[in-house]
């Protein structure tokens, strides 16, 4: 079967490296605490797929889709504002100049995703800037809120901002959740430019039904719930994602892969003890990584199908 494959680095350094060799990883820099897969691998049928890169942007496609990813070096750069437009400016243009130009998830890792905040000014942190810089180069696209897809946007300890896309040659549906107010419509106290994604991209073709489930978080309206019980955050994690679950459609109940990011590693097992009661027939992994939100201990994103 062809595959389109990509690495989540340091979930097994070896296994990247060897993937990276046959041009099939996309890597990141979080670490693996936990969760049998080392690399993730995404199935497009008996289709061939086709590697390459342009510029410094990586891209695998094949059966409909087209992943695309690149890593920019932020080094002593302070302006990630416009780090994040240039590379998504990159990104998107060759998404849009493709057989597949419909975007369904965007993945962001970005270092020091909390700083900043340390000068004074709470627009000045990394996460706020981080996402001036993508709204700027959505706009410059013509991408509309939507148009905006399912998105997460974690943070680590290196230098480099690592940015990952999937697109496809038919649009999927961006979904809202009721319960939260769209991310895009953030009052002004998220930064001066909210956070530019859906809460879930639902697409569908034929029979297939699949539905990615951005990066979810204990937040009700615009507000993070729970600061500093983790329990507690899971609970309404989870009950965020449920609820977008039965909007979405009754064909995509079952949670088939999930990806769980903790902000300390102290967390794990009790994470664990409620993630795998929760999602019983699912793969998960967990990953060490800093939430956007720096009150926020847990975040949870799913595949589902």
């Amino acid at each position: 079967m062809a595959t389109v494959v990509f690495g989540i680095n340091a979930f097994d350094q070896s296994a990247l490296i060897a993937a990276a060799a046959q041009q099939q990883a996309f890597g990141c820099e979080l670490p693996l605490l936990a969760g049998d897969c080392q690399v993730e691998n995404w199935h497009v049928g008996d289709q061939p797929v086709e590697r390459g890169q342009i510029g410094a942007v990586h891209w695998a496609c094949g059966g409909g889709f087209l992943f695309v990813g690149l890593t920019l070096d932020c080094g002593s750069a302070d302006d990630i504002t416009a780090l994040a437009k240039l590379a998504y400016e990159q990104l998107l243009a060759l998404v849009a100049e493709s057989a597949s130009p419909h975007l369904l998830r965007c993945w962001n890792y970005v270092p020091n995703i909390n700083g900043g905040m340390e000068k004074g000014n709470a627009d000045h942190e990394v996460y706020k800037r981080f996402c001036t810089g993508r709204l700027r180069a959505f706009e410059q696209a013509g991408l509309q809120s939507a148009d905006f897809p399912a998105a997460s946007a974690v943070g680590h300890s290196g230098d480099s901002l690592t940015i990952h896309l999937l697109a496809s040659q038919t649009p999927g549906c961006h979904l809202a959740n009721t319960k939260q107010v769209d991310a895009f419509s953030y009052p002004r106290q998220y930064g001066i430019s909210s956070p530019s994604f859906a809460r879930a991209t639902l697409w569908q073709q034929g029979d297939d039904t699949v539905l990615l489930v951005s990066g979810t978080a204990s937040i009700v309206g615009h507000e993070s719930l729970h600061i500093g019980d983790l329990g507690a955050q899971v609970q309404v994690t989870f009950e965020n994602i449920s609820h977008l679950l039965n909007q979405a459609n009754k064909r995509c109940q079952q949670v088939r892969f999930v990806r769980v990011y903790l902000r300390h590693e102290e967390h794990l097992a009790e994470a664990k003890a409620l993630v795998e009661r929760e999602y019983q027939q699912a793969e998960v992994v967990y990953l060490l990584a800093d939430i956007c939100r720096s009150e926020l201990l847990v975040e949870i994103e799913c595949f589902c199908a």
